[in-house]
């Protein structure tokens, strides 16, 4: 059997690829739901919604090619994004908007301008002469970078807080290849929104529910003579080992050096992500960075999912140095960014926490090789493999799964 430890969708496309070439898989997921940031949770009112929003990104190739093979569709919808700024949301999609946003100069919004006519995405586009080699920029600050297309304000005023709401108190240290593939993914189409819960769904069917052991704690990876092989799991109060032939790890790289006494040096920033079903909208824009100095530093708004929930508000919360914020801080930060919010409209809140890698100038030595984890027989997938490192889309995460699952199954058999 192939392990996979973690059931995100770079974790569930792994196995789904591996069982595809004959493999026996197993999926162990600590929580009690598959999907990672994306799995659904139910609320007090029985409304369910992904832990956090899906990202702005269209669906590329991987994940359509993927939802096609496992016959469903994705789910995607055009977002309107902002900033908020001393007390007000302006919305900077479009040209005549950019023109309205207070912290630009007259000479960064007549950048903007040209940059928009030419197909290009506020804040920031970048130039096509710069993609030729994008790898070449990962050792290259996202300040730099924006300073040499742009300006030192632009970079002040439109991209640090952009940076600074995703990666805490570290967006100086940004590299910028994650602008650029922030960037250019939305270039390649309007700015959507791509729902993966049809995906979740689809492959977790396409494996096997009796083959997902959700609630399911991994506490160690066994070996023999140098290589996996078998893990040891908590589930249901109950010890068991399952003789793997390998293992893939879809987890934070933490987790894989704790699980297989590895090192890893990595920057990681904390996130706190706070949901909240309001009866009365907040928002009219779906995207929000926040410009002004407080702890929350994104807005997303969704559709409420039930009867007497007019919107779902995700408030987002990251800090490097690790430190969570509590739910009632986070609802407090609402409530100071709209002094005419009434609390009295909160209908439920679901409260998520995660670590994540930060994509910092030095990130590639940190990078976790896909087939390079010892004990032999172990395989990453996870946030710090080098495809994902320095972009959190969906088609990322199913193109890494993809490899990975591919290259086990060569592997083993």
């Amino acid at each position: 059997m192939i392990g996979v430890i973690g059931g995100g969708i770079a974790g569930l496309t792994a196995a789904h690829a591996a069982q595809s070439r004959g493999h026996e898989v197993g999926v162990f997921e600590s929580d009690t739901q598959v999907g990672g940031r994306f799995a659904p949770v139910r609320t007090a009112s029985d409304a369910v919604l992904p832990r956090q929003p899906p990202g702005l990104s269209t669906a590329g190739a991987a994940s359509q090619a993927l939802a096609r093979t496992l016959g469903v569709e994705l789910d995607a919808h055009a977002a309107r994004t902002g900033y908020y700024h001393d007390g007000v949301v302006y919305p900077v999609d479009r040209r005549r908007e950019l023109l309205a946003f207070p912290p630009l100069s007259l000479r960064d919004t007549s950048y903007f301008r040209s940059l928009v006519d030419d197909g290009g995405v506020p804040p920031f586009t970048v130039p096509d002469d710069a993609l030729e080699e994008p790898e070449s920029l990962a050792d290259v600050t996202a300040r730099s970078f924006v300073t040499e297309h742009a300006t030192e304000s632009v970079y002040e005023q439109a991209i640090e807080p952009l940076l600074s709401a995703r990666f805490g108190d570290a967006p100086d240290r940004v590299s910028a290849l994650w602008l650029v593939n922030r960037v250019t993914r939305q270039r390649t189409g309007s700015t959507e929104v791509v729902e993966p819960r049809s995906l979740v769904d689809a492959l977790a069917r396409s494996i096997g529910r009796d083959r997902l052991h959700t609630d399911c704690r991994v506490t160690a990876v066994g070996t023999r003579r140098g290589a996996v092989d078998h893990l040891v799991t908590i589930e249901d109060g109950a010890r068991t080992e399952h003789d793997v032939d390998a293992v893939i790890f879809d987890t934070p790289p933490q987790r894989l050096a704790r699980l297989t006494g590895d090192d890893w040096g990595g920057q990681t920033a904390a996130t706190t992500t706070v949901c909240v079903g309001l009866d009365e909208p907040l928002l009219s824009i779906d995207r929000v960075t926040v410009v002004d100095e407080t702890p929350i530093g994104r807005l997303v708004a969704l559709p409420g999912p039930t009867g007497g929930v007019e919107q779902a508000l995700y408030a987002i919360v990251a800090d490097e140095s690790g430190k969570r914020e509590t739910e009632s801080q986070v609802r407090h930060g609402i409530e100071s960014l709209f002094p005419d919010f009434d609390p009295g409209t909160i209908e439920w809140s679901v409260v998520h926490t995660e670590t994540t890698p930060v994509p910092a100038v030095d990130y590639t030595e940190h990078v976790v090789p896909q087939d390079g984890t010892e004990p032999s027989g172990c395989f990453y997938a996870g946030g710090a493999s080098r495809e994902r490192y320095a972009d959190r889309s969906l088609d990322a995460a199913v193109r890494t799964g993809q490899a990975v699952g591919k290259l086990v199954a060569g592997r083993t058999e």
